[in-house]
């Protein structure tokens, strides 16, 4: 068994049981315009399912829908590719149905994205950060002059 590709315990393998094979493969290294910062790094590609090549075609369908938005490395014959990816989409295409319903053939587009940072507040703090200030809690505390005002009585 030859495997071509792999991404959070999902294989893209070419045997004699199973074939699933990586197809328009495309991604880019890419400098933002403004700075010198590196864009976000994205990778695609394309997977054609059919049941004659030992693929349950619904079943695979739903269990990548599950994966959308997670995150994990993606690895190339056996070397990670770019950063941790998020899944961003799935896209089924050119599903092919037969006279039960079933889906014997379908292509599944992959887009998966490298997992936007954080952006800071403008004044470079993080928002996990801001909250009220002492001064401020104290301007909102509620005061009450009929305790301080009260006669101590000592028994």
């Amino acid at each position: 068994m030859a495997t071509m590709a792999k991404w959070r315990g999902k294989k893209w393998v070419v045997s004699s049981k199973k074939i699933a094979s990586i197809e328009n493969l495309s991604f880019a290294y890419q400098k933002k315009s403004d700075n010198d910062a590196m864009e976000a790094f994205s990778l695609s590609f394309s997977t054609t399912l059919h049941s004659g090549a030992g693929v349950n075609v619904r079943a695979e369908i739903e269990s990548w829908s599950k994966l959308v938005t997670k995150t994990d490395y993606f690895y190339l014959g056996g070397k990670k590719l770019g950063p941790k990816l998020q899944l961003h989409s799935v896209s089924v295409t050119d599903a092919t149905i037969d006279d039960f319903g079933r889906m014997r053939l379908a292509t599944l587009d992959f887009t998966l994205k490298e997992k936007e940072k954080a952006t800071p507040a403008a004044d470079g703090t993080s928002a996990v950060n801001v909250g009220a200030q002492t001064s401020d809690k104290a301007e909102k505390k509620p005061s009450n002059s009929q305790v301080s005002n009260a006669p101590i009585r000592l028994m």
